[in-house]
């Protein structure tokens, strides 16, 4: 009787010790875990937008003001000339010419943005 429950004691010490290791484990992987997801999560945030603010020479964040707040009449110049300039290029066109004078639409006028940060 002696015998076996020595030996039963013995077992049963190596059974908690191979558990406890096995737990220490367990909760080490969980700290790396949720270290790496920690990681993925900030690699996963967007770094915040470069605004880039008005020229600090005077004469230059005027003509980029000037720009932005284009008189009506200026525009219609602008995009006259423009017009002119696409008349010059050679013909026939192809996909590439096509492809390469086509006006893309911007998510933001530049107007919008810089009225949407003039403040900050």
């Amino acid at each position: 009787f002696c015998y076996r429950s020595s030996h039963y004691s013995y077992l049963r010490s190596r059974f908690d010790a191979a558990l406890q290791a096995a737990k220490d484990e367990v909760s080490r992987i969980e700290s790396l875990l949720d270290q790496r997801r920690s990681s993925l999560r900030q690699a996963g945030t967007p770094p915040p937008p470069v605004i880039q603010p008005l020229p600090c020479n005077k004469q230059r964040a005027l003509k980029v003001l000037f720009f932005l707040y284009m008189p009506l009449e200026f525009q219609y110049l602008s995009r006259l000339s423009f017009t002119a300039q696409q008349l010059l290029v050679p013909r026939p066109y192809t996909s590439y010419t096509f492809q390469a004078l086509c006006v893309k639409e911007s998510l933001m006028s530049w107007a919008d943005h810089y009225d949407c940060y003039q403040n900050s």
